[in-house]
């Protein structure tokens, strides 16, 4: 009889550990989670009406500012220009969200989830009034890595959303500063002109000296009255470079140097955008450049400014191979 017992105890205990096995299958089978999916919105107001946007975590905290028709990143007192674009398509991205799959109701899923204060981020959305827009804290990645963990601020469920909730929001600063040296961008066949005048000495002693302007003829080819043999192709390069310049970093302090080199982009209306530029690096081998109007000052790298700086001979078509 005790042999009987033993036997019937450990049948018992196999099925139901089938049993368990066949509830987590049906708990985790895509018709289940389909069937916990809930028409949660993440971001209900229209991303228009959203003037900030406040991204904190281990690694620090990141504010944004829309200011009109762009947004800043506010650090120290002082508003940098930010990737509107970038911000923008983040926002979409939320407000794109029409539901959210739960997985757990348990605060104790939260670390396993990445979804504790100590290793999540925190995303709030503000409106104008300062009313909050949406406040949730995102963890890690799903197995398959098509989701992400999150949870609403003062809420213990903890759902999944589509990895975009995630994967477009940069950790950090570097990847949402506007560092373009010339500012927003213009369409290419709006620039008329550039003009490029100055010294600049490399942290090798070298020294490049340019006076030259590049003019868009009425064919659309580019001249240049100081460069008669002007290589064109190699003129519309060095344009399109300038125009998508970006510099290392924001610098707190402006150019000091007299003597250095001054580039101006001429567009179409007449307007003009001029960049100013140290003529000499600073200890740590950059150089310093403020675009007029802007009030930012940019910190240049050397190697960037090197290609930037070509000279009349290396624009010049005989000096092509």
């Amino acid at each position: 009889m005790t042999a009987f017992r033993r036997k019937a105890a450990v049948l018992s205990a196999v099925a139901g550990f089938l049993a368990l096995l066949v509830a987590a299958g049906v708990a985790f089978s895509p018709g289940a989670r389909n069937a916990r999916a809930s028409r949660i919105r993440l971001l209900v107001p229209d991303p228009a009406e959203i003037h900030a946007v406040e991204v904190s975590g281990p690694d620090g905290s990141l504010v944004f500012r829309r200011f009109g028709a762009a947004w800043t990143l506010e650090e120290d007192g002082l508003p940098l220009p930010a990737r509107t674009e970038r911000i923008e398509a983040y926002l979409e991205t939320l407000h794109s969200v029409r539901s959210l799959v739960e997985v757990s109701r348990r605060e104790a899923s939260w670390d396993e989830l990445g979804l504790d204060e100590g290793s999540s981020r925190r995303i709030r959305l503000l409106l104008r009034d300062g009313a909050s827009a949406a406040d949730f804290r995102v963890g890690r990645y799903a197995p398959d890595g098509s989701r992400v963990f999150l949870r609403k601020s003062g809420e213990t469920r903890a759902y999944a959303a589509p990895a975009a909730t995630a994967s477009r929001l940069p950790a950090g600063r570097m990847a949402w500063l506007d560092l373009r040296v010339f500012g927003e961008p213009v369409p290419r066949e709006d620039v008329q002109r550039l003009r490029v005048s100055g010294s600049v000495r490399f942290p090798d002693g070298t020294v490049r000296r340019a006076d030259y302007v590049l003019e868009r003829g009425l064919s659309g080819a580019w001249t240049s009255p100081q460069i008669p043999d002007l290589d064109t192709a190699a003129a519309g390069r060095l344009v399109r470079s300038w125009m998508g310049a970006e510099a290392e970093d924001f610098s707190l302090r402006m150019p000091e140097d007299r003597e250095g080199l001054r580039v101006d982009l001429e567009l179409g209306g007449g307007s003009l955008r001029s960049l100013r530029i140290s003529g000499t690096p600073d200890p740590e081998g950059g150089y310093t450049a403020a675009l007029t109007g802007s009030g930012q000052y940019l910190i240049l790298d050397a190697r960037i400014l090197r290609d930037l700086l070509m000279t009349p001979g290396e624009l010049s078509a005989g000096s092509r191979p």
